[in-house]
């Protein structure tokens, strides 16, 4: 399965939230100090497998302010289609930190994930 990794910064502009990609599969992850943005991860729930945070991230810099999974289209009812996997971040304060994405069974405790997914991310003012 072909990752995608989408990076989007919301910005508040006359009350209204405006998705702007900053990014695509490219860590570092530049956002400012008090913005949110985006990770989009291709998953494949049907065979059991989602992404999950690996670690919480670090809260003094990072707060996850939801999250969600959202099946592509599916027409013909096809059995085995994916979906996305989306986490939306609000950056707290300036400096970096890392975000540590794993693809496993829920139900399963392994040490070694399916796949692995690291981000950077830079907060700046």
């Amino acid at each position: 399965m072909k990752h995608l990794l989408t990076l989007g910064c919301l910005l508040l502009a006359a009350q209204s939230i405006q998705a702007k990609v900053v990014s695509e599969t490219k860590s570092p992850v530049t956002v400012k100090k008090g913005l949110s943005f985006v990770v989009t991860l291709e998953s494949n729930p049907t065979n059991g497998s989602l992404w999950h945070l690996n670690e919480q991230p670090d809260s003094s810099k990072l707060r996850l302010e939801e999250s969600h999974y959202t099946p592509d289209s599916n027409p013909h009812g096809l059995v085995g289609t994916g979906g996305t996997q989306t986490w939306q971040f609000k950056a707290l304060n300036e400096g970096d930190t890392v975000l540590k994405f794993a693809y496993k069974k829920s139900w399963e405790t392994v040490e070694k994930p399916e796949k692995i997914k690291t981000i950077a991310v830079k907060i700046t003012k």
